[in-house]
């Protein structure tokens, strides 16, 4: 029986729902809904859905359009809306009160079913579509919390009716999940939600470490083992990684207990379930193990994905919570019911691919890549099938597991062995490593060795001669443990990859508290100096850069190399010794980027493709011919439709070869390809040098400030470096100043007519008048914030309203109102209220200035001005802000 508590706060707030909903069709004329209502509490076994909505009438109440069960977060039922019981219970609702679409909601998230579909033989099968309300609520009392209210009233339910309304009135025909994506959603919700595993391996890794010093000592220590910088005494670096440990450690078991239901449906192994005598975290944990040992067993293969540390602590503590086995049944269940033998490789591969939300993804440092550029960088760069291929930063595995499609492409006839064995993945966390390892494993599930060279290790340790990885051998050795084989990186004929964005000022330096010593700027710059002698990258790169030449140094002379990275180093000061790089070793073939898509999830990082192909011959690379490539519509519209993977590749093959065939410049509807040769870049570079030269001259009169002349230094400077090597990098540093390339992507057509009709008559600014640095605030999301009291003002007009907004720090809304204060949104979404004296407008970008004179009022973005230390703006809101 439910506990009574919670089913009368969850009368309450579904009274509540049904009273925002009701506002909300009173409101909005536009949906087709009139009103809603709820079940009465206590009417036995006769109950009806706990809301129902109906349709719009101008007389009277319409018909039952929509009903379903609410479960709050933090009860036994609530852990996810795709709990088995619940469908089941909410659709035998809809069947008795006659009603086509029904729902589960456990607040965090909405799943929409359709019991109409009388072909789905499942449960899970019938569903349309889920919602999340973008919070994450433990416990039944969360929902009455102010800014949840707020939420759900203004956000969450105008945008499900808003949907909603689109399926029932059917105007959106496609009112069903793609297979992957609802395997994701039921996986995830059973990790994910309340009471799921990963919130109970949280509370329970949080609990322990508290109250057991040995055991926040392991837990510290398998932090570090993980390669992850973290501070234990303070409480936010302490919290965030006590929360990201939580999210690994249930990943990796969750991919293990996914793997083995594929491999049982292709082979005679037993189901997985926890037995009653599994009541203990060591006991789940054997008995899993031993499952896991079956389908090695069974298969001859897949130990590196089964068994992926030797050590079993991290899977012993992610079932050690107050509620995980619970969680973790549940999961099994749901995975159980999911039909893996019906799912083919692609979805399985996609399913564990994507189980990893964009926000969980950043936090392991990575970005899901477009799949469609991947496989033009492949077209690029591999073109043998017995190619040796390596990603240095595989993530989860993207570019790998369209290598090996690229390569069966090129001869179907190799097996898959053969296919694995020449493709390299190495990533720095334990997640995405095992997440590559299984997406490789799932390209061909079969009874032979499939061992994919995918390892988990800090790329900058990985050196030539050194083992790559260890594999195991088909021997045992006298205690019948199987014997391991060293694999060395080879000579490589292609790198590809999508190397972490993580800005120059976020990489640890070896002065800082607690980092780890192979994670550092000053190593970094050691293993690229040692890589290639005399580079001197400026120690502003960000961090993909160092791995263009730790990576590029295994590849053989001809050997292609294909990078998506941020394009920010084709116009800054710290991508020119980068460039200069390119151009000394390197064929430098395309460069390409998109006008109508970024290709990576994050739209704010403005990406580039980048294809290189290794020349040691000058006069090779000199006439070579550089492709500038401007996309002008989405690549799959330019790539066209395919139906098997056969066409998909040579749509890829038909883009690789337009471009490489154009020799002089193109522009059409689709795209447009301005051609550069190599040696002339040289030559803007060296006159680049020459400009510069004559900036330092000038600035050395003293007419640069001293602070603007550091910048200068700084930006040209390499890193620190051995004295044996300082001359070869002045060297390099006075032959080439730097080239702003990324002109020839983005500037409008109009610049290019200009240039061939005028561009003798111009010169450089640098010519004529000195240059320097202005103000770089190093986090414009704190010191730029937004003005949002505009916008708050108008949204809430009275008091009471005011008082749900979700400020940091209350205040009244009289006061922002009389321009005492302002309300300021900062880039991670926070608001918070601030005396207005400690702001001042500015004109924060030009693209949005649209007329000659502008005042304060057209301006909503204003700079933090605090000209007095803290500790004497105690007592004021800007305190609290800083």
């Amino acid at each position: 029986m439910p506990d009574e508590p919670a089913r009368k706060h969850e009368v309450a707030f579904c009274a509540d729902v049904s009273k925002w909903a009701d506002r909300l069709f009173e409101r909005d004329l536009s949906l087709p809904f009139g009103s809603s209502d709820i079940e009465s509490f206590g009417r036995g076994s006769r109950k009806r859905s706990d809301l129902r909505v109906y349709e719009r009438k101008t007389t009277g109440r319409g018909g039952l359009v929509l009903c379903g069960e609410v479960k709050l977060p933090g009860t036994p039922r609530g852990q996810t809306p795709f709990d088995l019981s619940l469908m089941q219970d909410a659709f035998s609702k809809a069947v008795a009160e006659g009603c086509r679409y029904f729902f589960t909601w456990n607040v965090e998230q909405l799943a929409l079913f359709d019991q109409a579909r009388y072909d789905a033989p499942s449960m899970h099968e019938r569903c349309v579509g889920e919602w999340k309300l973008g919070l994450q609520l433990d416990k039944p009392t969360h929902v009455t919390l102010p800014e949840v209210i707020a939420k759900i009233r203004d956000e969450f339910l105008p945008r499900f009716f808003r949907d909603f309304a689109e399926i029932w009135s059917g105007r959106d025909t496609s009112v069903r999940l793609p297979a992957s994506e609802f395997y994701i959603a039921v996986i995830d919700s059973h990790l994910g939600g309340p009471r799921g595993p990963v919130r109970e391996l949280r509370d329970h890794l949080v609990a322990e470490s508290e109250h057991n010093r040995a055991f926040d000592r392991d837990l510290r220590r398998w932090m570090i083992d993980q390669q992850w910088n973290f501070d234990r005494e303070d409480s936010n670096s302490w919290r965030d990684a006590v929360d990201r440990a939580a999210r690994s450690m249930s990943y990796v078991l969750s991919n293990r207990v996914l793997f083995y239901q594929a491999v049982r449906s292709r082979n005679d192994l037993p189901n997985l379930k926890l037995p009653r005598g599994a009541d203990t975290a060591r006991k789940a944990l054997g008995y899993l193990r031993g499952r896991f040992q079956d389908a090695v067993d069974a298969t001859g293969d897949y130990e590196p994905v089964f068994f992926p540390e030797e050590k079993e602590w991290a899977a012993l503590q992610a079932l050690s919570g107050t509620n995980s086995l619970e969680g973790w049944d549940k999961f099994i269940t749901a995975v159980e019911r999911l039909k893996f033998k019906e799912i083919p490789t692609d979805i399985l591969g996609h399913v564990f691919q994507r189980l990893i939300g964009p926000e969980e993804r950043h936090r392991f440092g990575q970005h899901y890549t477009d799949e469609t550029i991947v496989d033009v960088i492949n077209a690029f760069c591999i073109h043998k099938a017995g190619a040796n291929v390596l990603d240095p930063s595989c993530g989860s595995g993207s570019f790998l597991v369209r290598a090996w499609y690229r390569k069966h492409h090129l001869d179907p006839e190799l097996s898959n062995q053969e296919l694995l064995e020449g493709l390299y993945g190495c990533d720095i966390n334990p997640f995405p490593a095992h997440l590559a390892t299984l997406n490789l494993a799932a390209r061909n599930i079969s009874n032979e060795e499939n061992y994919p060279r995918v390892v988990r290790k800090n790329f900058f340790s990985v050196e030539p001669g050194q083992p790559f990885c260890e594999l195991p051998k088909a021997t045992r050795d006298r205690h019948g443990n199987r014997e391991q084989e060293r694999v060395e990186l080879p000579s490589l004929d292609a790198v590809i990859g999508n190397p972490p964005y993580v800005r120059h000022e976020l990489i640890p330096k070896a002065a800082d508290k607690l980092v780890i010593a192979d994670q550092t700027k000053e190593h970094l710059g050691r293993v690229v100096e040692r890589a290639w002698k005399g580079i001197g990258l400026s120690k502003q790169s960000d961090l993909h850069v160092y791995f263009w030449p730790v990576a590029a140094q295994f590849l053989t002379e001809d050997g292609w190399f294909g990078f998506l990275t941020s394009s920010s180093w084709l116009d800054v000061r710290y991508g020119f010794p980068l460039q200069r790089w390119l151009l000394r070793e390197f064929r430098v073939v395309a460069i390409i980027e998109s006008v109508d898509e970024p290709w990576f999830e994050d739209a704010r990082v403005k990406t580039v493709v980048t294809i290189l192909q290794r020349c040691t011959d000058q006069s090779e690379r000199d006439k070579n011919l550089v492709r500038f490539v401007r996309l002008k519509r989405k690549l799959a519209e330019i790539l066209g439709p395919w139906s098997d993977e056969c066409e998909r590749q040579r749509a890829s093959e038909r883009l690789r070869d337009l471009i490489l065939k154009t020799k002089t410049d193109l522009n059409n509807d689709r795209l447009r390809i301005m051609v550069k040769r190599q040696g002339d870049l040289w030559q803007e570079g060296l006159a680049v040098a020459r400009m510069f030269a004559k900036q330092k001259a000038v600035s050395s009169r003293g007419v640069i400030e001293d602070d603007d002349a550091d910048i200068e230094d700084n930006c040209a400077d390499s890193l620190t470096i051995p004295p044996e090597i300082r001359e070869a990098t002045e060297l390099w540093t006075a032959e080439y100043g730097g080239g702003k390339w990324g002109r020839y992507l983005r500037a409008p057509d109009f610049y290019f007519d200009l240039m061939r009709e005028f561009g003798h008559r111009f010169v450089r600014l640098g010519e004529v008048a000195t240059i320097s640095y202005g103000i770089k605030s190093g986090c414009d999301a704190f010191f730029m914030p937004t003005d949002v009291s505009t916008k708050f003002l108008r949204d809430y007009p009275t008091e009471a309203e005011w008082s749900t907004l979700p400020l940091m720090k209350k205040c009244k809304r009289a006061e922002v109102e009389n321009k005492k204060l302002v309300v300021l949104k900062c880039g991670d979404n926070t608001v918070h209220p601030v005396e207005a004296e400690f702001v001042r407008r500015e004109v924060h970008n030009l693209r949005r200035v649209d007329r000659p004179i502008v005042l304060p009022e057209h301006i909503d973005t204003v700079v933090l001005w605090v000209a007095e230390p803290l500790n004497r703006l105690k007592g004021k809101l800007v305190h609290d802000f800083i």
